[in-house]
């Protein structure tokens, strides 16, 4: 397995979950293990992940989540993951690509003014209520 995988002990809110993996952004994988079982418990569920990590089960999106977990689990045999359709022409895919990265671009540009003015109004009630809290305190001395 060549893939990056990074591990991590949590407690989860409870002993029903075993484990939880993704895939991340970077393709990269994390594994989730819940701190509260037992070391051989842990070490299964780690394995158990990365059985999905190592046959491609993130790749498989024409699939439920119980399906899955049904072929890992050997209940039913596993499905080959199905090819990926892909656009005919690079051309198509590239103004795919700049519209989107576009739209991104955008949308962060939003957000991020979005978050600046919200700071800077907290920073105002902050200021406001120091300075409506220190008119208290003088007028009790």
């Amino acid at each position: 397995m060549d893939e990056v995988v990074n591990v991590f002990l949590v407690n989860f809110p409870n002993t029903k979950g075993y484990e939880m993996c993704v895939e991340n952004a970077d393709g990269s994988y994390t594994i989730l293990i819940n701190a509260k079982m037992s070391s051989e418990r842990q070490k299964e569920a780690y394995l158990h992940a990365v059985d999905h990590i190592q046959n491609h089960d993130f790749e498989k999106d024409y699939l439920s989540v119980q399906q899955i977990e049904a072929e890992a689990h050997g209940l039913v045999p596993r499905q080959e993951a199905k090819p990926i359709k892909t656009y005919r022409g690079n051309r198509q895919v590239e103004a795919w690509l700049k519209r989107v990265t576009s739209d991104h671009e955008k949308i962060r540009r939003q957000l991020d003014a979005r978050w600046r003015r919200n700071n800077r109004r907290a920073e105002m009630g902050f200021d406001f209520f120091d300075s409506e809290l220190e008119k208290l305190e003088n007028r009790t001395e």
